[in-house]
C-alpha cells in the first residue's frame, strides 16, 4: 500500500483508523482484533496492522522497524502512543510472566529454562527441577558474566 492509497482509503481521528467510504460490507471503523491482540486491516489480500498504517498516514512514510504501543494498549493507536524500536528494544519492555520473573519460563510440569536476554540475543543458562534453582542459576550467572555482557552497568 503506497502513502497516497492509504490517504484515499483511509482517515485517522484520535487513535481511530477510519474508511473514507463505507458501504453496507464495511463499518466507518476500519479492521478488526486479531489473535494476537492488534486491530488490523485488509486490503488487495494483504493484512496491515492498523497501527502502522497510522504511522504511515501521520509520517508520510512506512516504519523501518517496529510499532512499540509505549502503554502496552495494543489497541491505542494514538500517534503519541506510537513509537518505532528496534526488535531488541521492543523485547526489553515485553510483559514477562509474573510467577517467574525475567529470564525463567516453564517448559513442562517439572522443568523451567533460564535465558538471559542480551544485546546480541539470548544466552541459555540452562533447564532446572524448581524455580529456586532456575532463579539462584540466573543470579549466579549474572554475578559471573553480567559486567562482560553489558547486563550489570557500572560495576
Amino acid at each position: 500500500m503506497t502513502l497516497e492509497e492509504a490517504k484515499d482509503l483511509f482517515e485517522y481521528s484520535n487513535g481511530v483508523l477510519l474508511w473514507k467510504k463505507v458501504d453496507h460490507k464495511r463499518n466507518k471503523r476500519a479492521g478488526t482484533i486479531n489473535h494476537s491482540g492488534y486491530l488490523c486491516v485488509g486490503y488487495k489480500g494483504i493484512r496491515y496492522r492498523a497501527h502502522r498504517i497510522i504511522w504511515l498516514l501521520h509520517y508520510g512514510k512506512w516504519p523501518e522497524y517496529q510499532i512499540d504501543h509505549i502503554n502496552g494498549n495494543r489497541t491505542d493507536n494514538r500517534i503519541e502512543n506510537l513509537r518505532e524500536v528496534t526488535n531488541y528494544e521492543n523485547n526489553q519492555n515485553k510483559r514477562r510472566h509474573s510467577k517467574y520473573g525475567s529470564g525463567i519460563e516453564k517448559i513442562s510440569k517439572k522443568r523451567f529454562r533460564v535465558r538471559i536476554l542480551t544485546a546480541n540475543g539470548y544466552i541459555f543458562v540452562g533447564s532446572y527441577l524448581n524455580l529456586e534453582e532456575a532463579q539462584q542459576a540466573k543470579e549466579d550467572y549474572i554475578n559471573t558474566h553480567g559486567e562482560s555482557l553489558g547486563l550489570i552497568k557500572g560495576a
